[in-house]
């Protein structure tokens, strides 16, 4: 199902045939090997066999099928609602957008504001738009509170040569089309999210923590490897990990999900606790955690992961590493599926297929 919505979401992007040709070759091995795997150690004389034989085959086919038409129908939806606004915007234009604020983090000595359900006025027209974001010296705002701001568009701008940072493609890849500059708060409505503000304090009260309690680089390090915090990480240490092939310690991820969730959940299960009590007690913490860490695309999918081996210990199946990375897949592609050209995303989902790969063999 994950193969067919991907390939889906590629054929749209790219309308190539080939792509076609790939998903008719998978769908081929699909009834292939469903076929001599399945029906063919049917008896021919038993026809009630040989129909419900038939069934699960039919119904991977159409699972497949019908993937690849929401990844089609999906990204084109999506392309759709981003060009309506995006058509009519310049560099340098001043908008007012109104948008819920649903995350925060500091920069650089600046608050770097995210605004999701946002609505764009260009003139006399007021259009529906992706995320945006803008920058505040102070941090003077709640999450979850609607805020109305007015400022200066500044569209991203696509690396100038190979092997630089390529703000447009990250930044798209993340549904944030646009940033504001000298934006003004206007005016602020609404209750905040009391929870996600909550996490918020408690994310910067520890990271603060850290920071009077060791060096500077090493507070750094261990924010940004236990908070997501990369507020206080030197850009020399950032390198140093790079160039020695372990940066990838540095994102939240498997990892942490597993040494903090299952160490929580077995520990419950060794005082005689339920396998439901259990799995809602680990499942809320790491959710939590989840949150706190800033919800990066792969701490979401190894949160969807670990809820999945919490079902499967519920209701007494055992869990499937490829299923539950199919699920993720599928879940995260369809709030967004512009991430399958964030680099984080893929490597990720190809360094979960490595392992599955490794333990098979």
């Amino acid at each position: 199902m994950a193969s067919g919505l991907i390939l889906g979401i590629l054929f749209m992007r790219y309308q190539k045939w080939y792509l076609a040709a790939v998903a008719a070759g998978i769908l081929f091995g699909i009834v292939w090997n469903l076929w001599h795997n399945t029906i063919r150690n049917c008896s021919e004389k038993d026809s009630m066999a040989n129909a419900r034989a038939w069934m699960y085959p039919a119904f991977r086919v159409g699972c497949f099928l019908a993937f690849f038409l929401a990844g089609i129908f999906h990204f084109a939806g999506n392309e759709a609602f981003r060009q309506n606004y995006m058509s009519k915007l310049q560099d340098g234009m001043q908008v007012t957008v109104q948008g819920k604020l649903c995350s925060k983090q500091l920069k650089n000595g600046q608050y770097s504001y995210y605004l999701d359900h946002c609505y764009l006025s260009i003139g006399q027209e007021i259009l529906p738009c992706n995320q945006i974001l803008f920058y505040q010296t102070s941090d003077d705002d709640s999450i979850g509170q609607t805020l109305i701001v007015t400022g200066t568009v500044e569209l991203w701008k696509s690396a100038s040569n190979d092997g630089n940072f390529d703000a447009k493609a990250f930044y798209e890849s993340k549904k944030i089309d646009f940033q504001l500059k000298e934006a003004i708060v206007k005016n602020v409505y609404g209750a905040e999210d009391g929870f996600g503000e909550k996490i918020y304090r408690l994310r910067r009260k520890i990271s603060g923590v850290y920071e009077s309690c060791m060096s500077t680089s090493d507070a750094g390090v261990l924010s940004t490897m236990t908070l997501g915090e990369k507020n206080l990480l030197d850009a020399e240490v950032k390198q140093m990990y790079q160039k020695a092939g372990i940066s990838h310690v540095l994102a939240i991820s498997g990892l942490h999900i597993s040494v903090i969730g299952m160490g929580l959940y077995k520990l419950l299960r060794k005082i005689k606790c339920s396998f439901l009590t259990s799995g809602v007690i680990a499942g809320t913490v790491i959710g939590g955690y989840g949150m706190m860490s800033g919800l990066g695309t792969s701490t979401i999918r190894a949160v969807l992961m670990f809820f999945v081996l919490l079902f499967g210990q519920w209701i007494g199946r055992s869990y499937d590493t490829l299923s539950a990375l199919g699920l993720s897949a599928i879940v995260i592609l369809l709030d967004n599926p512009y991430l399958l050209w964030y680099a984080g995303f893929c490597c990720h989902l190809q360094r979960c297929l490595e392992l599955w790969l490794w333990d098979r063999h």
